[in-house]
């Protein structure tokens, strides 16, 4: 379908879904989403703005316009998370300790039937909650604790290969836990993959 035959209505009265910014009483500004739009993922979203034409440049459609301004415009995030005295976390380490590496892994390698209607509290201990890792993934993909777990393995899934370089992010962080708890070689407890899948087994909730 042409993308100029679809129309998206948003329930909000500020025009720009997730994007808008509002100024607010003291002086501050709110800006409740961020820029995500990477190449490597939304194939349905590039797709879509692919076949809808630019409104300044009809020679050019949306995914064009976008690009463009990504390139032209980059993004200069200095910080994901600060404390309440305003100063930059150190997040060059995640936090997690054995435990919640062993328990993360059981969730994403979980089956949609076995995940059910279950929340992420079901999977992962309360101490996974305030590691960076949680923090991070919870300010990017806006989860709460009770939200559900079949959700967050597939975000897992989906932003595994979400890497910025040096730049930790928590998709780069759930990728290398997740496979240094598979190798064949040393897991994060210290033994060998049989006894790290054993661990996972005996992890499993009630």
């Amino acid at each position: 379908m042409p993308g100029r035959d679809i129309v998206i209505y948003g329930p909000q009265p500020l025009v720009g879904g997730g994007l808008d910014g509002a100024l607010l009483p003291n002086g501050a500004y709110s800006l409740r989403g961020g820029r995500m739009l990477t190449t490597d993922h939304y194939e349905c979203t590039w797709n879509l703005l692919s076949s809808t034409p630019s409104l300044e440049d009809s020679g050019h459609s949306v995914r064009e316009e976008t690009i463009a301004f990504n390139q032209e415009t980059p993004a200069h995030s200095q910080a994901r998370l600060v404390d309440r005295n305003r100063f930059k976390i150190d997040v060059t380490h995640m936090g997690l300790s054995a435990r919640d590496r062993l328990e993360l892994l059981r969730l994403a390698e979980a089956s949609e039937e076995t995940l059910g209607n279950s929340r992420i509290t079901d999977w992962l201990s309360p101490g996974f909650f305030e590691s960076n890792f949680w923090y991070m993934w919870q300010t990017t993909f806006a989860f709460q604790p009770w939200h559900s777990a079949l959700e967050l393995k597939r975000y897992l899934h989906r932003f595994m290969n979400e890497s910025r370089g040096s730049r930790p992010s928590p998709a780069s962080s759930a990728r290398s836990t997740i496979s240094m708890t598979r190798s064949c070689g040393r897991s994060p407890t210290g033994r060998s993959s049989r006894a790290c899948n054993s661990c996972a087994a005996r992890l499993s909730p009630t």
